[in-house]
């Protein structure tokens, strides 16, 4: 069976249009060595496969790397802007809180937002947040507005805060010069 036509068949010569037959191989000898070149033959066309297919796995390897760090880098901006959009979100609370007066004193005389009334404002836009905020100032009956005098939310005079990473213990023998 020829290949292109300039082959000749195995066993054959390419003079068989010439008159000349097909003669089958007279030993196993000339069967083993035309066997032996067809596969040779054969072989030969898929010399390069182990090396392409080594190429190929390891192209298509680095692009699911580079796909896993792409997607890596999409989920991790995705949580960022996620976190970015609740810590502004609270700011915006915390800032029309403060702004509204929701501040109670402590019994120990600090002062600190009044979570009731943080809460109660939600989450929104700053103009909703400011909305909600003087519906309930009104319904607390505190009467006050926007931008009146607040508190003072500066430590009492003669008061010192103990620093932060310190306990107090600490704080007091460092005081008394102990420490």
């Amino acid at each position: 069976m020829a290949e292109d036509g300039n082959t000749p068949p195995e066993g054959g010569s390419n003079n068989a249009g010439a008159g000349e037959e097909y003669t089958p191989p007279a030993s196993q000898a000339d069967l083993d060595r035309i066997i032996g070149e067809r596969l040779a033959r054969e072989r030969q066309k898929f010399a390069d496969y182990d090396d392409l297919k080594t190429r190929a796995s390891e192209y298509d390897r680095l692009v699911e790397a580079s796909k896993t760090d792409q997607q890596r880098l999409e989920e991790r901006a995705s949580t960022i802007e996620q976190q970015n959009q609740q810590l502004s979100g609270d700011l915006a609370r915390l800032n029309v809180a403060l702004q509204h007066g929701f501040v109670v004193q402590n019994e120990d005389g600090s002062f600190a937002l009044d979570k009731d009334a943080v809460d109660l404002l939600g989450r929104g836009t700053e103009e909703e947040l400011i909305e909600r905020a003087g519906r309930i100032a009104a319904l607390r009956g505190s009467g006050q507005k926007p931008n009146q005098q607040q508190p003072d939310l500066r430590p009492l005079a003669g008061q010192r805060p103990v620093p932060n990473g310190e306990n107090a213990d600490d704080w007091l023998r460092r005081l008394a010069g102990r420490g």
